[in-house]
């Protein structure tokens, strides 16, 4: 079976889900426990307007984080394929038939 060239939208997807997901849950325990830390607190609040230590904002956060990770990772895929062409010059060229 030969191997699909690319990168695949819904691992891609997946991926970013994941680590966007991680970095928001690690940021609102952060806000959590440290009150004082802003920095912590403006990520928090790129996903929600809840205040950032609060239970609401963890899940609001958590369900926004999970969509546009997903989002980034599948434009990342798609992006990533279209410039495919690219690779042609260093494999030789474009083939003919």
């Amino acid at each position: 079976m030969a191997m699909a060239r690319g990168l695949g939208p819904m691992r891609c997807a997946a991926t970013g889900a994941a680590v966007v997901l991680t970095q928001f849950v690690i940021c609102w325990a952060v806000a959590a426990a440290f009150d004082r830390l802003r920095l912590t607190h403006m990520f928090v609040e790129l996903f929600t307007a809840a205040p950032a230590s609060s239970t609401s904002a963890l899940l609001e956060g958590a369900t926004w984080s999970i969509v546009f990770g997903a989002l980034t990772g599948v434009l990342v895929a798609l992006v990533y394929n279209l410039f495919s062409f690219l690779d042609a010059r260093r494999e030789g060229g474009p083939k003919r038939l």
